[in-house]
Formats: C-alpha cells, sequence, structure tokens
C-alpha cells in the first residue's frame, strides 16, 4: 500500500482529501520509518506500535493492551515510565536521551 503523507503547499494545513481518511492515516503511522509506540491513560497502556517498532521486538512478544510496566520491564530504571507519568500528568512533551531497545531482539549486523 502506498500512502501520501503530504501537507497542500503553502496551505500550512493537512490535507483533508488525505488525514480525513482513516486508512490513510493508519498507513502512515504503520509505514513511519520510525519506532513508535502509542500509550493511552494514566498506566500507559500500549494502544498501538507501528511495523518499525514491531521489528525491534520478539515476534512472539505482545505488548498491545498491557502497561508500559508490565509491557518492558526491562526498561526499569530508564526513566520511561516517569516521562511518560511527566507528560500525561501536564499535558506537555516531554523529551530526553532515548532509552535501550526492548529485549528480545537482536541487532542486525
Amino acid at each position: 500500500m502506498t500512502a501520501d503523507c503530504r501537507v497542500v503547499a503553502g496551505a500550512g494545513e493537512p490535507d483533508p482529501r488525505v488525514f480525513g481518511d482513516p486508512r490513510v492515516v493508519a498507513a502512515c503511522f504503520e509505514y513511519l520509518p520510525a519506532c513508535v509506540f502509542v500509550f493511552e491513560g494514566p498506566e500507559h497502556v500500549v494502544a498501538a506500535i507501528n511495523r518499525t517498532a514491531r521489528a525491534m521486538l520478539n515476534p512472539d512478544r505482545r505488548v498491545i493492551g498491557l502497561p508500559v510496566r508490565e509491557a518492558f520491564p526491562e526498561a526499569a530504571g530508564q526513566r520511561l515510565a516517569e516521562v511518560l507519568d511527566t507528560a500525561y500528568a501536564t499535558g506537555r512533551r516531554v523529551s530526553g536521551r532515548p532509552v535501550a531497545r526492548p529485549a528480545g531482539r537482536r541487532r542486525r549486523r
């Protein structure tokens, strides 16, 4: 599937022909060349991950529907949950250093 995620030149607003179609938005999310995890609620339940993020995980590992602390216990002590807590509580973007890759998948060489 090919998805067009461009913004109309000069308009500054997303093109409703592209972003008004949930299938196109889903395809854009799925094929982003970056790991994307979507969390919901104060427990940061994993709601969605894209294919790049799934490629990092063991193919048998299931994280959808799990709170972040349960889905990624190996991230304990790396401030992932704390950063998400801060963003959720304040409604503001929080940035920091990248955290370690989730365990269970070897890096390709």
